[in-house]
């Protein structure tokens, strides 16, 4: 993942990732991107069909757990207010 963000666009989005203009994603424009990706990724069987953002968010949050972040890197990581949001999300399943 540190690999992935090194090489990643400078931005001055107040977030981990943002779009094309180096801002923060909109909702709408985050769902319209990830579609399209969604899409070319579920026709080269390389994800299941159906995958919703709420599962990627969860694995997201359990990978960075796994991966040892701990609760307050974890909440700003996923744009959290208490760290506690991040926690209860590692533990749904």
């Amino acid at each position: 993942m540190k690999s992935t963000l090194d090489d990643a666009p400078d931005h001055e989005a107040p977030t981990l990732c943002a779009n094309s203009r180096g801002q923060p994603w909109t909702v709408s424009g985050f769902r319209a991107s990830w579609r399209k990706l969604r899409i070319q990724l579920e026709k080269q069987n390389l994800i299941e069909p159906g995958l919703t953002l709420y599962g990627l968010r969860h694995t997201v949050a359990t990978i960075l757990r796994e991966i040892g972040l701990n609760d307050r890197d974890l909440a700003a990581a996923l744009g959290h207010e208490t760290e506690a949001m991040g926690t209860a999300l590692c533990k749904r399943g």
